[in-house]
């Protein structure tokens, strides 16, 4: 188990910018994730160019990048919504590559995957046979406390008819690198299941 994934420049640029995209991340939950490898002092590397994998989709070839791709090769894809698209995508994948061990890690695992649906995300993992998990309740409350407050004050800026936050302002809103990654080492939180880790 090493600890490198702090010490990286352009993870660590990531971590302190919510803004993921700019920084490399797709999601708040990818951050998150990310920030509680770090904490737990587990390496991994974030959608690595190296391990891309041709997946075919009818009459079209594509390229998968993983999310997050462990020391021990077990590929995790973090999703907060799981739509068609994307169950679509990792049943082609799952044909095309069957060597890759890609599991999920979703926000609710008991979403349903439509409103007309009684199947939730975790049913649809053990149909097809993804593994899955949820994120951490702790973690997640702790997160998203910042973005209802930030929330609440531009709604209360909308009623007073005053500008919105800026990005820079929400920015300073919002618990630093340092701060999640003290959240989740006090509070003993893995973000994957630590079996996966230890696998």
């Amino acid at each position: 188990m090493t600890s490198t994934g702090q010490n990286n420049p352009r993870l660590h640029r990531a971590y302190n910018d919510y803004r993921g995209v700019e920084e490399g991340y797709r999601s708040g939950l990818e951050r998150t994730s990310a920030l509680g490898l770090v904490a737990q002092g587990y390496d991994f590397e974030y959608e690595p160019t190296s391990k891309k994998a041709r997946y075919v989709q009818p009459a079209e070839n594509k390229l998968y990048l993983p999310d997050f791709v462990l020391p021990n090769g077990i590929i995790v894809e973090t999703k907060g919504r799981f739509t068609t698209a994307d169950r679509k995508k990792q049943l082609a994948i799952k044909a095309s590559c069957p060597e890759l061990d890609i599991r999920f890690v979703f926000n609710n695992k008991d979403t349903k995957i439509s409103k007309t649906s009684s199947t939730t995300y975790e049913m649809w993992c053990n149909r097809h046979g993804f593994l899955c998990a949820e994120a951490p309740k702790k973690l997640r409350n702790y997160t998203e406390a910042y973005e209802r407050k930030i929330r609440a004050e531009n709604k209360r800026r909308k009623e007073k008819k005053l500008r919105l936050l800026t990005d820079d302002e929400m920015f300073a809103m919002r618990p630093t690198a340092d701060e999640v990654i003290a959240f989740i080492r006090e509070h003993d939180i893995w973000v994957f299941p630590r079996e996966w880790l230890d696998e």
